[in-house]
């Protein structure tokens, strides 16, 4: 079984300039601890970087463009980029895997 938790991303400053903080939030840990050995529960999440969207699809092309130099691998996600992680979250591949929250973000938020 399969417990997906929020990740916290904090966005500071303007979008010329950003600073951003990326944790997972407490009840990602919180959860881990108390389901995981206990219930067999694993508890992750997700942090999904720039994607193809509606919501990005409202964004100045100015914009994108900017996002993608930020971005390491220099452009946006593909969805099947997401699906395919969250897939290794879901299957016996990341059994051992608990009390994290997977960037998928091109490298844009390192730690």
């Amino acid at each position: 079984m399969y417990v997906n938790a929020m990740s916290l991303g904090i966005t500071i400053g303007s979008l010329a300039m950003p600073t951003i903080i990326n944790r997972p939030c407490s009840p990602n840990i919180d959860l881990a601890t108390q389901w995981t050995g206990r219930k067999n529960i694993r508890v992750n999440a997700l942090a999904p970087g720039f994607f193809p969207s509606e919501m990005s699809d409202e964004l100045p092309k100015e914009m994108v463009e900017m996002i993608k130099t930020y971005a390491p691998a220099g452009r946006l996600g593909d969805p099947e980029e997401l699906a395919a992680t969250l897939i290794w979250l879901v299957s016996d591949a990341s059994s051992y895997v608990t009390g994290i929250t997977v960037p998928v973000d091109g490298g844009l938020v390192m730690p």
